[in-house]
């Protein structure tokens, strides 16, 4: 059985870059469509029996139409060929629990093959390979157990420690209601222990809630299919525990990181003296050719600021690239930048961001890191600490923080 689990499609994180001709979209969102595009393409050629989205679609919980027809249709054109599996994510999720979410829309419409997972359960679907259980497992939400009287005036990390409990403890009777014999697969929008953030984690919406590994990497699971940590990595061999990743770069914390989506293939061998009776698993990540990002870092220390500026964007390859250029030195060394020369040298670029650090050496520490290192919301962040704000009071200003930077996105 062959299984396609990716996640953290994020459309609309970046609409930026000039606007594409053919469709009226922007290039960057063009580049997130051309990831999902390369997804469909595999899910068609390659004979896939099940595809799992372990959630987060859109960056935003009120994404525009357009978003929304974009990514429906290329999760129908997946579910034309076999059956999805969305798992709803905390992007995914409206901030009053009484509206829907954004998955919501491809139930209503009836969209034959998609299976939509807003809430624990197990679910069996038939494949042309043969049936398959999912135990799905969404986002968990605070709004349950925050409105019990138990969870009354406790400080914010007792009360994510109750909901990682609930969560583990719903895993674990899931899993024993599991039909033996049958492939299972754990497919989550979680943050499970050990996982590593990637560039992604100042954008998240509120506050990790972290499922301990052993929770997830129960023997009753031939794999476990996650989302939310935009790095692709693997927690535990047995069951794999995989985190897919994002399928695009978002920010420039993820300028190293390959982005692509898992394959993975479920093989019995009875009677194997390796394996037993019991099923095997192999995973492959397979990446995505999705848009460069590029950072040029320049110190100023000769008598030529500009011309050493422009040499270090020459010895970069920066045609269609998102490029970050950082210049560090003296104010009295700046003060000679020629800023026309500077841009028309970085024309080449899809987009390109000047961060000028003058007199490094003299700035301002918050936390131990210098205030350079360190994006928007982790400097209110470190301000609100040094301020002496409650944690109580610092947690929620910063929810709202992280809310009002994703609307102005």
């Amino acid at each position: 059985m062959k299984i396609l689990h990716f996640a953290d499609a994020h459309l609309g994180a970046d609409d930026s870059g000039p606007i594409v001709p053919d469709t009226g979209l922007s290039t960057r969102l063009e580049d997130f469509l051309k990831s999902l595009d390369a997804i469909v393409e595999y899910v068609e050629s390659h004979a896939v029996d099940l595809v799992i989205f372990a959630g987060d679609g859109y960056k935003t919980r009120n994404p525009t139409p357009t978003l929304v027809r974009e990514l429906s249709q290329r999760i129908a054109s997946m579910a034309e060929r076999c059956p999805l599996v969305w798992i709803v994510g905390n992007h995914d999720l409206p901030g009053d629990p009484a509206k829907a979410n954004t998955a919501e829309i491809l139930e209503t419409l009836a969209v034959e093959g998609v299976s939509i997972i807003d809430r624990p359960k197990i679910i069996h679907l038939g494949t042309t390979s043969g049936s398959v259980q999912v135990v799905g497992i969404p986002w968990p939400t605070r709004q349950k157990l925050m409105a019990s009287e138990k969870v009354a005036g406790l400080p914010a990390e007792e009360v994510n420690r109750l909901i990682a409990e609930a969560v583990s403890e719903t895993i674990g009777r899931l899993a024993l209601g599991l039909q033996p014999g049958l492939p299972a697969i754990l497919a989550a929008h979680l943050t499970v222990e050990g996982g590593a953030f990637g560039g992604e984690r100042s954008v998240m919406l509120g506050s990790d809630v972290v499922i301990p590994l052993e929770a997830v990497a129960l023997p009753q699971f031939d794999y476990v299919a996650l989302g939310h940590l935009h790095k692709f990595q693997r927690l535990h061999d047995d069951p794999p525990v995989i985190y897919s990743g994002s399928i695009e770069r978002l920010d420039f914390g993820e300028e190293m990181e390959e982005k692509g989506f898992v394959v993975v293939n479920l093989a019995e061998h009875q009677g194997d003296e390796l394996f037993g009776d019991g099923a095997y698993t192999e995973v492959e990540f397979v990446p995505l050719p999705v848009r460069r990002f590029q950072t040029i870092q320049v110190h100023l220390d000769g008598t030529d600021p500009t011309n050493a500026v422009i040499q270090s964007i020459m010895e970069n390859k920066i045609d269609g690239a998102v490029v970050r250029l950082i210049i560090e030195g003296t104010a009295q060394a700046a003060a000679l930048l020629d800023e026309g020369a500077i841009h028309k040298a970085l024309e080449g670029a899809l987009r390109a961001t000047v961060v000028k650090q003058i007199d490094r050496e003299t700035r301002t520490r918050l936390d131990g890191l210098s205030y350079q290192e360190m994006n928007p919301l982790e400097l209110l962040d470190a301000w609100f600490g040094s301020n002496g704000k409650p944690p109580e009071e610092r947690e929620a200003l910063m929810k709202a923080a992280e809310e009002l930077m994703q609307e102005a996105r």
